[in-house]
């Protein structure tokens, strides 16, 4: 599987993953690790801004999903969050 290109479609679909500045690091099936730099989410303190923070774990869940579901071949690009 290229992360790269899903990160893509990801990006393309989820504009604000872009502006936040996530990375698919790994996906080996079952586990995914996706990061975000610092620097483009900080809060007036310095830290991570929690508005960033929620964005990329509900993105971390998503995307764990939607990349579990390519595996078997079910075609997913029609999957919505509600």
């Amino acid at each position: 599987m290229d992360l790269e290109q899903e990160l893509t479609y990801i990006q393309q679909h989820i504009p604000i993953t872009a502006h936040l500045g996530v990375d698919i690091s790994s996906f080996d099936g079952n586990n995914i690790i996706v990061t975000a730099p610092l620097e483009s989410n900080k809060n007036l303190h310095g830290t991570a801004f929690g508005g960033s923070q929620a964005a990329i774990g509900i993105l971390t869940g998503w995307a764990l999903i939607y990349l579990k579901l390519k595996q078997p071949g079910i075609n997913n690009d029609g999957t919505n969050i509600h």
